[in-house]
């Protein structure tokens, strides 16, 4: 049973689809136009791409770590992140250069609409893409694009550079002239108060002393260096809430902070070693040898929380946190140094106080000079260091692919916009023809016919389109048509076993539905049957059953009703055996009156014995009360439906005042009928023909 319900139901879009086809393909070639002429005139579109290799991470200026002044000032440990990076290509200095050195002739903001630069993910490789009618145009606005954004870079690197030279050359006349200043002082000293030098011993502890202050100065410059590195990465890290709550977890990790306090205990321990060993020792080698260790722990440490975690971060990120985490361990480890060096120089310091007053202060003054002296030194050697930086030019940024001119547009994306006009063309058609299906309340097959009126449907009857071909009298009795007349016949015959039907009526809801053309040719293939049959023409208003059998309407029914002739004298014979015919007649001022008629009653007793069916045709039983008044009657009634035309509330109607004049409707019939596919009675039809042609070749 559900078979046969899905069945059906696919009939019914088949069969929708089929009467609405041409709804749908006018709407798929309407929009397939549409686009295909859009894009036919559309200007092609080309795209060029460049490829950047960046470093999320500015240049180091190699030793400025060693100088924390430096370092704050310049921030040179500054991340510039990716989508930076991208901003900065479509920034206004880049693109400017870009129109100034290609002489464009188009504004900022025209260029800026071409342009889009793409980050791939997890990498440090950005793709700028340029948009353009010319493919070579496009190509050399992207390589412009990507050589301003290096020069750019490199100018900024420069700066940085530039930047420090700056500030050194300040520190340098400063320290120059504390170093000269000291030197002035210790001569003097030595002239006033006679003395040459000191001994070998308080020479020895001055020497130690200005090398435990270096260290010291160093250990200093490490933690404010590594302070400020910290807190830059920190505020980039920050920028990403995911990536700041994973330094927050490592932060507050035990292992982490075990192994960080481990750091500071070591470096606790080698600036005790310094007071009473060299920088060289193998003493001190060996805690160095420890810190490392350490160092490389607590980077392991991190990876392996980072890499159980359920967050998802990128290594560039994942790198940044480490060094975060290396940075603050080095910054309090380097603090922790300076505080042990500081107490050991301390120390130190107590044995030159218990000296002679004038050696005391010779040996101040010596100090003085030799912490000066080694300042100098290291800024020397960091103005060396700077110049070298600068000269090289240093960029955050490279270009690692150029591009090179398209061979094909990347709009309009033709096979696309087909497929899209197609497939929108497709949907908008069956959009409209549902729509249009839900606003049609015509019948449009058997299934709908008798859903509607409650009654069977009798037979379907082909349409046809020549005008001369509608009766049978002019087509072969082998056609669809003649067939379909015949299963008509025959189911009226079905229904005539118990009940026999001697007088038939032929009606429909309206006009030009075909009952009359349908009253005809039923009455032709039943006289092929030996039968005796007659047609009669009760439509009183509109007759045509005259002109269709070629003969004239002079006298008539009308005339037997009045009393002015008998039937003999109006029946006339047709060109068909066992077929006879009445006529109209003159049209009445009141048919319906004249139809419901005692002597009416009377003659069409009379018409019984003169034939064995006798058909008779009226007006629309929707439209005037003709044919209920002969329903009533009369044996039997058919009524005419043409499809696709008549509306469902109209033969309603016309069943309902049928119904209420007790007219015994035997069933429908659907004419003028085209199948549409899926529908049943399309291989009715299909057979029908078959059928005949076969028959026609045999016979």
């Amino acid at each position: 049973m559900d078979r046969e319900d899905d069945q059906l139901d696919l009939r019914q879009v088949l069969g929708i689809l089929g009467r609405r086809r041409w709804v749908i393909l006018g709407c798929l070639l309407t929009i397939v136009c549409i686009v295909g002429l859009g894009t036919w005139l559309q200007t092609p579109i080309y795209q060029a791409k460049a490829l950047l290799l960046v470093e999320t991470r500015s240049p180091q200026l190699q030793g400025a770590q060693e100088l924390p002044i430096l370092g704050a000032a310049l921030d040179v440990a500054r991340a510039r992140s990716i989508e930076t990076h991208k901003r900065l290509v479509r920034s206004r200095p880049v693109l400017g250069q870009t129109i100034d050195s290609l002489a464009l002739e188009m504004s900022f903001d025209e260029l800026m609409r071409k342009v889009d630069v793409e980050a791939f993910r997890d990498t440090d490789l950005l793709e700028i893409k340029v948009r353009d009618p010319n493919p070579a145009h496009a190509a050399r606005v992207a390589n412009a694009i990507a050589t301003h954004y290096v020069e750019e870079s490199q100018t900024y690197s420069r700066e940085a550079a530039r930047s420090a030279r700056d500030f050194l050359t300040g520190q340098i006349e400063h320290v120059r002239e504390e170093l000269r200043n000291a030197e002035d002082a210790l001569q003097t000293y030595k002239r006033q108060q006679h003395i040459a030098d000191l001994s070998a011993e308080t020479k020895a502890v001055i020497e130690r002393l200005a090398e435990m202050e270096a260290q010291r100065a160093d250990a200093e410059a490490r933690g404010r260096a590594a302070d400020a590195q910290a807190v830059s990465t920190r505020r980039e890290l920050a920028m990403h809430e995911e990536v700041e709550e994973s330094s927050r977890t490592i932060q507050k990790n035990p292992v982490i902070a075990g192994i960080e306090q481990k750091l500071v205990d070591l470096e606790i321990d080698r600036a005790g070693l310094l007071e009473d060993y060299t920088e060289d020792s193998p003493e001190v080698a060996a805690v160095d040898a420890q810190i490392q260790r350490a160092r490389e722990e607590l980077t392991g440490q991190v990876s392996t929380i980072l890499a159980s975690s359920q967050e998802q971060i990128s290594p560039i990120y994942t790198s940044l946190l480490i060094s975060g985490v290396l940075q603050e361990a080095e910054a309090k480890g380097a603090r922790q140094r300076a505080e042990s060096l500081a107490g050991t120089i301390s120390h130190l310091s107590t044995g030159l106080n218990a000296l002679p007053a004038k050696e005391a202060q010779l040996a101040r003054l010596t100090r003085a000079q030799k912490v000066s002296d080694s300042v100098y030194t290291l800024l020397l050697q960091k103005m060396h260091e700077v110049r070298l930086a600068e000269s090289m030019q240093l960029s955050n940024a490279r270009i690692w692919e150029t591009a090179a001119a398209p061979e094909k547009p990347i709009r309009p994306r033709k096979r696309l916009n087909m497929a899209l006009a197609i497939a929108s063309g497709l949907l908008l058609g069956l959009l409209i023809a549902a729509v249009i299906e839900y606003l049609d309340d015509t019948i449009k097959n058997p299934e709908e016919a008798k859903e509607a009126l409650g009654i069977p449907v009798l037979g379907v009857v082909p349409l046809v389109q020549d005008e001369t071909q509608r009766l049978l009298l002019d087509v072969s009795g082998r056609s669809a048509m003649a067939e379909a007349y015949r299963l008509i016949r025959s189911n009226i015959g079905f229904l005539s076993v118990d009940h026999r039907v001697k007088t038939l009526l032929i009606t429909s809801t309206r006009e030009q539905e075909g009952k009359s053309t349908t009253a005809v040719n039923l009455g032709i293939i039943m006289a092929q049957q030996e039968n005796r049959v007659m047609i009669v023409d009760t439509d009183l208003r509109r007759p045509s059953l005259h002109r269709m059998l070629r003969t004239e309407n002079k006298r008539g029914l009308t005339n037997v009703l009045v009393g002015e002739s008998s039937l003999d004298d109006v029946v006339r014979d047709t060109d068909f055996e066992n077929l006879k015919f009445i006529a109209a007649g003159p049209i009445p001022p009141n048919p319906a009156e004249l139809l419901g008629s005692k002597r009416a009653r009377e003659v069409f007793e009379q018409l019984r014995d003169l034939a064995d069916i006798v058909i008779f045709d009226s007006p629309p039983a929707a439209l005037v009360a003709d044919a209920p008044i002969l329903g009533a009657q009369l044996d039997g009634a058919l009524l005419v439906i043409e499809q696709k035309s008549t509306p469902k509330p109209m033969a309603l109607a016309g069943k309902e005042r049928l119904d209420a004049a007790h007219t015994t409707l035997l069933g429908s019939i659907l004419n003028k009928a085209v199948a549409a596919p899926g529908e049943r009675y399309y291989y009715d039809q299909y057979y029908y023909d078959r059928y005949s042609d076969d028959d026609e070749k045999t016979a």
